[in-house]
C-alpha cells in the first residue's frame, strides 16, 4: 500500500520533448501582467476571443481539461490520432481564469512519449472476484499534471484484465513531493449492483462506480482529521445509520 516500488510504463500523447510552445496570446507586453482583474487586459482578452484566432476551436471539444489551483481551467485541443499517424501534431492550449477570462493561448507540438506509472495501491472487491489496481502518474517536467488510472483485474479464472479503465484527475497542486493516492473499495449496494472505489489524494476524496466507471462524488476536501462531518460522501440510495 501507499506507493509500492513496482513500476509500469505506457505511451501517451504529450508535449514533444524540446518543443517550446508559441504564445499567441497575450502579447509580449502583457506577458507578466496576465491578470483577469486588470481592466485593460480583460478588454484585450475579449477582443482576442471575438477575433478569428479561436475560430478553429469554437466547435471542437477539448481533448483534455485540467483544473488549475486558482479555480480556472486549462483546455488542450488537438487530434491525438494525427500524432499516432504522423508522429507529431499541433495542439492548442487555452488557460482560463475562474470567471472564464482567457489568460493564455499557446500552440505547440505534441508527440508520443513514455510515461512511468507506479502501482500506488490495490484492493479486492467485496466478493473477492476482482482486484482493483491504482496506477499513479506523478508530475514531470514535460507532463506537469498528475493523474491516476484505476484498472480492474478478474481473479475468477487466473489473472485476467477487464475492460474497465478509469482516468482519475488529481489536484492541480500536486507536486513531485506529494505522496501517491490510496485506494479503498466499498461493498456492492443492492440498489445499484456496483462496488465503489474511494480514492484519497492530497486531502481530496473521490468516489467512483466500478459498474459505470464514472465519478459519482468529489472531489471532497477533507479536514486535517480526515473528515468533513457535514459533507460525508453518502452515495445514492445509501442511508447513514
Amino acid at each position: 500500500r501507499g506507493g509500492a516500488s513496482l513500476e509500469l510504463s505506457e505511451s501517451e500523447v504529450g508535449p514533444a520533448p524540446g518543443d517550446v510552445p508559441e504564445v499567441l496570446f497575450p502579447p509580449a507586453a502583457f506577458a507578466r501582467r496576465a491578470d483577469e482583474r486588470n481592466k485593460q487586459f480583460r478588454a484585450l482578452s475579449r477582443a482576442y476571443e471575438e477575433s478569428s484566432a479561436l475560430a478553429p476551436l469554437e466547435l471542437a471539444q477539448p481533448w483534455r481539461e485540467y483544473p488549475t489551483a486558482e479555480g480556472g481551467v486549462e483546455q488542450v485541443f488537438g487530434r491525438p490520432e494525427q500524432v499516432c499517424a504522423n508522429g507529431e501534431a499541433e495542439f492548442s492550449t487555452l488557460l482560463r481564469a475562474a470567471d472564464g477570462t482567457l489568460l493564455r493561448h499557446l500552440v505547440g507540438a505534441y508527440a508520443m512519449a513514455e510515461r512511468i506509472a507506479k502501482v500506488a495501491d490495490a484492493a479486492s472487491t467485496y466478493a473477492g472476484r476482482e482486484l482493483a489496481v491504482l496506477l499513479y502518474f506523478a508530475p514531470t517536467g514535460a507532463s506537469p499534471s498528475a493523474y491516476a488510472k484505476l484498472a480492474l483485474v478478474s481473479l475468477v479464472a487466473g489473472v485476467q484484465p477487464t475492460p474497465l479503465r478509469v482516468h482519475i484527475t488529481l489536484s492541480p497542486a500536486t507536486s513531485a513531493a506529494t505522496p501517491p493516492p490510496v485506494l479503498a473499495l466499498g461493498g456492492a449496494l443492492a440498489s445499484t449492483a456496483s462496488d465503489y472505489a474511494y480514492v484519497l489524494h492530497a486531502g481530496e476524496l473521490r468516489v467512483y462506480s466500478l459498474a459505470s466507471a464514472h465519478l459519482v462524488k468529489g472531489p471532497i476536501a477533507l479536514g486535517c482529521d480526515g473528515l468533513v462531518p457535514d459533507r460525508l460522501p453518502v452515495l445514492p440510495h445509501q442511508v447513514r445509520p
